[in-house]
C-alpha cells in the first residue's frame, strides 16, 4: 500500500537509483510490484541543457518537483533526472512527489487525482495515477517518445540564449 505526498524539500543527495518498470530490465527488486532498480545515470539530457537546467535552478529555485518512489531499499528517481542532477551538484534540497511505500511521508499533504496540477509551475500533460503509483513525464527528458510535452520547455523562455535547445533536441 502507498500513498502520494508533496514534500517541499527532499535531500537530492539520497536520491541515487532509478525506479524502472519492468523487472526484467537487471536491476534490484523493489516492493513495487513490477519493478526493479538500476544506478542513477542521466546521460539522457545533454551538456549543454544540463548546464542550463543548473543556471535555472541557481537564479530562480525549482519550478517543478521532481518524481521519487521511497521504499524501505530508499528513495528511487521516476521523474525529474535533470532537476535532480542540478540539486545533486549544487547540493540544494528539491521538493518531490513521493509515491510512499514506507510511510515516512504521512505528515505532507496528500497528492490526490484533483489536486496533483498545483504542486506544479508548468503542468505536465501526462500525469496518471495507477495501482502502484504514479507515471509522468514531460517528453523532453524522456527523447525515446514519439510526441513532447511544450511544457517540459516553458523553464527554457526565460534563460536569455536558450539555442542549446535546438543543437542538443532538433526533434523540438
Amino acid at each position: 500500500m502507498f500513498t502520494v505526498r508533496y514534500c517541499p524539500t527532499v535531500d537530492s543527495q539520497i536520491v541515487t537509483r532509478r525506479i524502472i518498470f519492468n523487472p526484467n530490465y537487471g536491476g534490484e527488486a523493489t516492493e513495487v510490484p513490477g519493478t526493479c532498480t538500476v544506478r542513477c545515470i542521466n546521460k539522457g539530457i545533454k551538456p549543454k541543457t544540463r548546464a542550463a537546467i543548473t543556471k535555472s535552478v541557481e537564479a530562480g529555485g525549482f519550478r517543478n518537483p521532481i518524481l521519487v518512489y521511497a521504499t524501505q531499499s530508499g528513495v528511487h528517481l521516476s521523474f525529474g533526472g535533470g532537476r535532480l542532477l542540478a540539486a545533486q551538484q549544487l547540493d540544494v534540497p528539491i521538493p518531490a512527489i513521493v509515491v510512499d511505500y514506507t510511510g515516512d511521508f504521512q505528515l505532507f499533504e496528500e497528492v490526490t487525482p484533483s489536486n496533483w496540477q498545483s504542486f506544479f509551475t508548468d503542468v505536465p500533460a501526462f500525469f496518471e495515477f495507477s495501482e502502484v503509483g504514479v507515471h509522468t513525464h514531460y517528453g523532453l527528458e524522456r527523447g525515446r517518445d514519439e510526441w513532447f510535452d511544450p511544457a517540459g520547455i516553458e523553464w527554457t523562455k526565460e534563460l536569455d540564449d536558450n539555442d542549446f535547445l535546438i543543437e542538443e533536441s532538433p526533434w523540438l
